[in-house]
Protein backbone atom coordinates (compact mmCIF):
# COMPACT_ATOMS: atom_id res chain seq x y z
CA UNK A 1 0.00 0.00 0.00
CA UNK A 2 1.33 3.41 -0.98
CA UNK A 3 1.48 5.97 1.84
CA UNK A 4 2.01 9.71 1.98
CA UNK A 5 5.32 10.31 3.75
CA UNK A 6 5.53 14.12 3.33
CA UNK A 7 3.11 16.91 2.47
CA UNK A 8 3.53 20.64 1.97
CA UNK A 9 0.79 23.18 1.27
CA UNK A 10 1.15 25.22 -1.93
CA UNK A 11 -0.79 28.20 -3.30
CA UNK A 12 -4.14 27.75 -5.06
CA UNK A 13 -5.38 24.81 -2.96
CA UNK A 14 -2.62 22.45 -4.05
CA UNK A 15 -0.24 20.31 -2.02
CA UNK A 16 3.18 18.83 -2.80
CA UNK A 17 3.14 15.18 -1.80
CA UNK A 18 5.87 12.57 -1.43
CA UNK A 19 4.69 8.95 -1.57
CA UNK A 20 6.36 5.97 0.07
CA UNK A 21 7.42 4.63 -3.35
CA UNK A 22 9.47 7.79 -3.96
CA UNK A 23 7.09 9.59 -6.30
CA UNK A 24 6.77 13.32 -5.70
CA UNK A 25 4.09 15.45 -7.24
CA UNK A 26 1.31 17.98 -6.88
CA UNK A 27 -2.23 17.15 -5.83
CA UNK A 28 -4.99 19.64 -6.62
CA UNK A 29 -7.46 19.87 -3.75
CA UNK A 30 -9.60 22.54 -5.51
CA UNK A 31 -12.10 20.10 -7.10
CA UNK A 32 -13.02 18.83 -3.63
CA UNK A 33 -13.88 22.31 -2.38
CA UNK A 34 -17.31 22.09 -4.03
CA UNK A 35 -18.32 19.85 -1.15
CA UNK A 36 -19.47 21.55 2.05
CA UNK A 37 -17.23 19.15 4.00
CA UNK A 38 -14.09 20.64 2.41
CA UNK A 39 -15.28 24.27 2.14
CA UNK A 40 -13.23 25.37 5.17
CA UNK A 41 -10.09 24.67 3.11
CA UNK A 42 -10.81 27.88 1.17
CA UNK A 43 -9.35 29.69 4.18
CA UNK A 44 -5.67 29.87 3.22
CA UNK A 45 -4.32 29.91 6.77
CA UNK A 46 -6.38 26.82 7.60
CA UNK A 47 -5.37 25.09 4.35
CA UNK A 48 -1.70 25.58 5.31
CA UNK A 49 -2.25 23.33 8.36
CA UNK A 50 -2.30 20.18 6.20
CA UNK A 51 -0.45 17.19 7.65
CA UNK A 52 -0.14 13.44 7.23
CA UNK A 53 -3.26 11.70 8.47
CA UNK A 54 -3.71 7.88 8.43
CA UNK A 55 -1.26 7.48 5.52
CA UNK A 56 -3.07 10.21 3.54
CA UNK A 57 -3.46 13.90 4.27
CA UNK A 58 -5.77 15.78 6.60
CA UNK A 59 -6.62 18.99 8.41
CA UNK A 60 -7.39 19.69 12.08
CA UNK A 61 -11.20 19.69 11.74
CA UNK A 62 -11.38 16.25 10.13
CA UNK A 63 -11.18 16.89 6.40
CA UNK A 64 -9.00 14.20 4.89
CA UNK A 65 -8.03 12.51 1.63
CA UNK A 66 -6.93 8.91 1.38
CA UNK A 67 -3.60 7.81 -0.06
CA UNK A 68 -5.49 5.97 -2.83
CA UNK A 69 -7.22 9.18 -3.94
CA UNK A 70 -3.97 11.12 -3.85
CA UNK A 71 -2.09 8.44 -5.77
CA UNK A 72 -4.78 8.25 -8.48
CA UNK A 73 -4.77 12.01 -9.11
CA UNK A 74 -1.16 12.95 -8.35
CA UNK A 75 0.54 15.06 -11.05
CA UNK A 76 4.02 13.54 -10.74
CA UNK A 77 6.93 15.89 -11.37
CA UNK A 78 4.92 19.07 -11.04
Amino acid sequence: MTKVVAVQALPNQRVRVTLSDGRIGTFDVAPYLRSEFFRELLNESYFMQVSIFFNGIGWPHGQDLSPDTIEAELAVGE
